[in-house]
């Protein structure tokens, strides 16, 4: 008999009130293979020689005797079990041997595998890419200097990096700052579960998943900090919440994270970093990004530890061609009409053979607005407006997030924060005049995903472009 186990998870602090939590993955959803079942006081107790589980169906029901006690919908006879099942409902206790945060980080000693990526043969494992910059991260944390940055281009697989090299080093507590809610939510969540490490059998199954915390809002009093700090191996935060943070709670912070890395970090401002970095050790810092520029021009402080060039990626194919559609059209709300009706018709193309998401990238939230009127009229492919104060913000977030949009009208980079392969296809009503940021953006169109057929990309853009003297010039994306 083979029963199917949901995954796993403890929550070690929820506080609703600030929705700052302490999240920690027990085990991921797993497939039991021979399993027996016996009456066990008001339930069922399955198990085989790596685990048992005890199975009731009422919610009260906890015998103090089992670590792992989950909820079903119906509670069939054993003789009844091998033809009706077990679906199980929800966890009742879940008990890890491993919640003090330093027990997590010894359960991780020798058990991570420099194992390669090689296609041909069809193994998973690390990149090239990965590879080579967490080998540069572990050598200059063992004589840091000063702050280190790691430069990797949009989809050569930079999460996987910093997971990598969270479990390889040890950390014994790190800080993640991220630039954006979206983000720290989809990195917090990769934290959680180590990404693809234990299923790329790159790190093995016995290695303990860390406590995330993620920070979300203020707290009301340093103890409850100091408590959400000791019970997390990982917290993440965005630069705007540690910003506000207390002098004294910052400076805790800083004693108490033996490292931080700060994802995407061109985008992080002058200003806000100033205020953080002079509270934090600079030998513990790794900066991760995709252009060794801010978004101000300047370029970011730290020895450059790894830069995997844009063509090294392009050659070893984890981009995709990119298909460019250009109009010409000199006066701009022509140009918007002729570059969404471009789109569109492209979409509803490769809609015949791929699941593809349009994205429609404006300069303003007033621009967004304006151009939302050419899409929202495309009902049958539930277009959406999403920027920092838009209406209806949220809703349209979990919209995209479960993929019910294929038009996606959006200010700047939507790409940064959303994991989305499907993403495929880009109408630039407004060009950003840094190559940088541009190529940056490209790069969440065009990866690849060896695992599925997405087709190729298509952008979008009017390359005849009016300037305030009367000139006409042709702007090229590349």
């Amino acid at each position: 008999m083979e029963l199917h186990i949901p995954e796993q998870r403890i929550t070690i602090i929820s506080a609703p009130k600030s929705k700052n939590t302490v999240t920690k993955l027990v085990s991921k959803a797993t497939l039991l293979k021979e399993v027996a079942a016996v009456k066990h006081q008001n339930g069922l107790l399955v198990s085989n020689k790596e685990r048992s589980v005890y199975i009731t169906d009422k919610a009260k029901d906890i015998p103090e005797d089992q670590n792992d006690v989950a909820q079903s919908e119906n509670l069939p006879t054993i003789a009844a079990l091998n033809d009706q099942g077990l679906a199980i409902k929800k966890w009742l206790k879940s008990t890890s041997n491993l919640n003090n945060p330093a027990d997590v980080v010894s359960s991780w000693r020798g058990k991570l595998t420099f194992l390669e990526e090689d296609r041909e043969a069809e193994i998973n494992g690390l990149r090239q890419p990965q590879l080579g910059a967490l080998y540069s991260i572990l050598g200059h944390l063992k004589l840091a200097a000063e702050a280190g940055v790691v430069v990797l281009p949009t989809g050569t697989g930079k999460t996987e990096t910093m997971l990598a090299a969270l479990v390889a080093n040890q950390c014994k507590r790190l800080l993640v700052v991220v630039p954006s809610d979206a983000l720290r939510t989809q990195i917090s969540e990769k934290f959680i579960t180590l990404g693809l490490l234990k299923e790329f059998k790159i790190l093995s199954e016995d290695a303990a998943y860390p406590a995330v915390g993620v920070i979300r809002n203020g707290f009301t009093n340093i103890a409850d900090f100091q408590n959400f700090v000791a019970k997390s191996n990982v917290i993440v935060a965005t630069m705007a919440i540690l910003k506000n943070l207390s002098n004294e709670n910052l400076k805790y912070l800083a004693a108490e994270c033996s490292h931080l890395f700060i994802d995407e970090a061109h985008h992080v401002k002058a200003k806000s970093w100033e205020y953080v970095k002079e509270h934090f050790d600079n030998k513990k810092i790794i900066q991760f990004t995709a252009t060794p520029f801010r978004n101000d021009g300047q370029r970011l402080e730290g020895k450059v530890l790894f830069n995997f060039p844009l063509r090294e990626a392009q050659s070893q194919g984890y981009y995709k061609k990119i298909e460019f559609l250009a109009v010409s059209v000199p006066k701009l709300k022509e140009a918007d009409k002729v570059i969404a009706d471009t789109a569109i018709a492209r979409l509803r193309t490769d809609l015949k053979s791929y699941n593809h998401i349009l994205m429609a990238r404006c300069a303003t939230k007033e621009r967004a607005d304006e151009i939302f009127k050419l899409y929202e009229q495309e009902k049958d492919l539930q277009p959406i407006l999403i920027y920092s104060g838009a209406p209806r913000a949220k809703e349209n977030y979990q919209k995209i997030i479960k993929k019910q949009t294929r038009i996606i009208v959006c200010v700047d980079m939507l790409g940064e924060g959303f994991d989305l392969p499907e993403l495929k296809i880009a109408a630039f009503h407004d060009i950003r005049k840094s190559l940088p940021i541009t190529l940056q953006l490209a790069g969440r169109f065009t990866r690849t995903k060896f695992d599925e057929q997405l087709g190729d990309a298509c952008f979008i853009a009017n390359i005849g472009v009016l300037l305030p003297k009367g000139r006409i010039y042709t702007l090229s994306i590349f």
